[in-house]
């Protein structure tokens, strides 16, 4: 690939504009013996516009290219590629198949306008890269396209891959910064097809789509309609990086029961998307697969066996109590890093260890509920930060109660029975410590506690304190009509220095 794009660039950069006597003219052209259309041209390099018809083969599109840099408008429809062998500066291959549009052939062609020939079978690598089409069809009898076959193309807006192509390969229209809307209807979508294309605003996908590979439409900022026919089973993978810094806002595949796979940062970075639905298939969700999702507020997934490192780091709108199911054995380093909307969290079953930092910033987190969890986790480094883990409800089976109370760290936690959800119920940090109940009468909040209050103070959910006093009792009411919030954290501090909290709502 990379050299492809060398020699692209070099291409282009040794195309020199040929003045002729026919400048501002179209000529047809018809012929009868492949490699004769500079001879049939002459002195008409400059002509605007090209009908080719007959038979030519690569050395008459090196001619286009290079010498008529006048072109406005190309139409090769009538014309079929022959097959050829020789020597060719542009490529290292010197044998070249009927019905092929060779490596580099039409690359930096001038046209706006350009007519591919009907019976065309293969487009190779760069054919047409940096080539001034605003526009191009590609005939249904094309079943593959080459690396960089469109790459750089200035002009082009749209672009309609047909269900023929079978195969497409790396970076096929990279870097075509007018390029708007995409139709794409062949199978799998190749590694930085669409990557850095700047105007791209619409992607189409077709029923038979398979795999979106890697980096396939990296760093397009304007891409906002990524739309996939519901229901389609063909669907299997999403790659490495393959919407990294779009635009999205929503990406429903909960139909498509054949995905599995979704790689690595995958939808990073995409600061607009506010909606992820999954199948229940998907077995794999790699590292920061939503990492910076600022906005993502709603999300549907999987059972996994592992929530990958920083999989929803910088999610800061995302409060969801179910994300991995029953099946994951591991969450990752980083993994809820800064979901500051994170209320309640579920803990798998089978769940076995928690990596550094993984709820580390999240600031609004008051349960976690574990019923059926088979053991205590091993824990990483400082998983949960500067949280007060006294003001988190940690609910385990009965018979792991003990287990997770002598267990370090884990200890620090409220833990109690799991399922017990009743927000006011008395809730005590240690043996010894106080007792704290909290209820509504309409907008009044009353708070008891089993020792003199020196200290009382009433946060939100993000851990905004609304309320502060010092009670110098052991029972305080509090009017709330003047706060929004329904659920509420309360904490006080006696006169013996101890401290409890309790969550409650309105």
């Amino acid at each position: 690939m990379k050299h492809l794009l060398l020699s692209s660039l070099c291409l282009l950069a040794a195309l020199v504009s040929v003045a002729g006597t026919a400048t501002g003219v179209r000529i047809e052209k018809n012929i009868t013996e492949p490699g004769t259309l500079d001879r049939e041209v002459g002195a008409e390099t400059g002509a605007t516009g090209l009908v080719v018809t007959g038979v030519i083969n690569v050395l008459d599109l090196d001619f286009i290219s290079s010498a008529m840099r006048s072109l406005d408008n190309l139409d090769l429809s009538g014309a079929r590629i022959e097959p050829w062998e020789g020597t060719r500066h542009l490529t290292p291959r010197s044998t070249f198949a009927a019905d092929e549009l060779p490596p580099l052939s039409l690359a930096g062609c001038t046209a706006r306008t350009i007519a591919l020939p009907t019976t065309l079978a293969v487009i190779g690598e760069g054919a047409l890269a940096g080539a001034a089409m605003e526009s191009l069809e590609i005939p249904g009898t094309v079943t593959h396209i080459g690396d960089g076959a469109f790459a750089g193309a200035p002009n082009l807006r749209q672009l309609t891959v047909p269900a023929t192509v079978a195969t497409a390969g790396m970076g096929v229209c990279r870097g075509c910064p007018a390029l708007t809307v995409i139709n794409y209807e062949a199978r799998a979508v190749p590694d930085y097809a669409f990557a850095e294309c700047a105007s791209l605003r619409e992607v189409n996908f077709g029923r038979a789509i398979t795999s979106v590979g890697k980096s396939a439409f990296q760093g397009d900022a304007s891409l906002s309609k990524v739309n996939f026919i519901a229901g389609a089973m063909s669907l299997t993978s999403i790659g490495d990086n393959a919407f990294h810094g779009t635009s999205i806002t929503r990406i429903d595949l909960g139909k498509h029961s054949g995905l599995t796979s979704i790689g690595s940062w995958a939808f990073a970075d995409c600061h607009a998307l506010q909606s992820v639905v999954l199948p229940a298939n998907v077995t794999t969700i790699g590292d920061a697969a939503f990492f910076n999702a600022s906005e993502l507020s709603d999300y549907s997934g999987a059972n996994l066996p592992k929530i990958g490192d920083a999989m929803f780091k910088g999610a800061l709108q995302l409060d969801i109590h179910d994300i991995a199911g029953n099946s994951a054995e591991e969450i990752g380093r980083y993994a809820f890093y800064g979901m500051r909307s994170l209320g309640s969290v579920h803990l798998p079953d089978r769940l076995s260890h928690i990596g550094d930092h993984a709820f580390d910033g999240c600031r609004s987190l008051s349960s976690m509920n574990a019923p059926a969890i088979a053991c205590v986790p091993t824990l990483g480094e400082d998983v949960w930060g500067n949280l007060d883990k006294r003001a988190i409800f940690l609910g385990v089976p009965a018979d792991k109660i003990e287990a997770f109370s002598s267990t370090p760290v884990w200890r620090e936690f409220r833990i109690g029975k799991a399922g017990d959800t009743n927000l006011s119920a008395e809730m005590a940090i240690d043996d010894g410590m106080p007792c704290v109940t909290a209820s509504f009468d309409g907008s009044v909040l009353t708070v008891e506690s089993s020792a003199e209050m020196d200290m009382l103070m009433i946060y939100d959910l993000a851990g905004l304190m609304l309320y502060q006093s010092r009670p110098d009792s052991n029972r305080a009411t509090v009017e709330t009509s003047a706060w929004d919030n329904r659920i509420f954290i309360i904490r006080i501090i006696t006169n013996d220095g101890h401290e409890a909290a309790v969550k409650t709502a309105r």
